[in-house]
């Protein structure tokens, strides 16, 4: 019975790590080519939208790691 709940923990804990690694990745390039595209004068403006999406990556990734915890206590 625990290793069941391990491996699921586990699958959880890997899953949230994915989410969180392409939330950072979305969230901070995006805000860091957006301050730098006057420095190499090229228009990044479509990266805006990307933004908001790492964001809610990161924010999927803490509610599925809050809720493998939770549901292992």
């Amino acid at each position: 019975m625990l290793a069941l709940n391990a491996e699921k923990f586990n699958h959880h804990l890997k899953k949230s790590l994915t989410l969180m690694t392409g939330g950072i990745c979305c969230f901070s390039f995006s805000i860091y080519l957006l301050s730098i595209q006057e420095t190499v004068e090229i228009s990044l403006s479509f990266l805006g939208p990307i933004t908001p999406i790492g964001g809610l990556l990161l924010i999927s990734a803490w509610l599925v790691l809050f809720f493998s915890i939770k549901k292992q206590g």
